[in-house]
């Protein structure tokens, strides 16, 4: 295994964990977006959020605050997608725009 630990597998897709921003730092952006909307947005989130706490993976150091990345952004932003999605779908296209996913999504349909 290298050094910085940069061949680590998502342990959910299987894809190589190349955007290394742990969901600690991705929820914490997630609830920055929130705090401005109707406070129940922020509580539902954080009652339906899946903890991915999986200390098997040894992957790379998170680029914001160096803690250790367990799965990839993709994964973790998927979950989130598909809670706005059951829970507020008004929030979806702000949160797509917001955050990107638009274009993962697209980018996972190319053939």
């Amino acid at each position: 295994m290298q050094k910085n630990n940069w061949d680590v597998t998502c342990p959910l897709c299987g894809d190589v964990i190349d955007n290394p921003i742990c969901t600690d730092c991705l929820k914490s952006e997630i609830e920055q977006w929130l705090s401005g909307k109707n406070p129940m947005y922020l509580y539902s989130l954080r009652k339906n959020i899946v903890d991915f706490d999986n200390k098997n993976v040894n992957g790379p150091k998170c680029i914001k605050c160096g803690k250790q990345v367990e799965i990839c952004p993709y994964c973790f932003m998927k979950d989130i997608n598909s809670i706005i999605k059951d829970k507020h779908p008004e929030l979806l296209d702000e949160f797509h725009t917001f955050f990107g996913f638009r274009l993962w999504q697209e980018y996972t349909t190319i053939s």
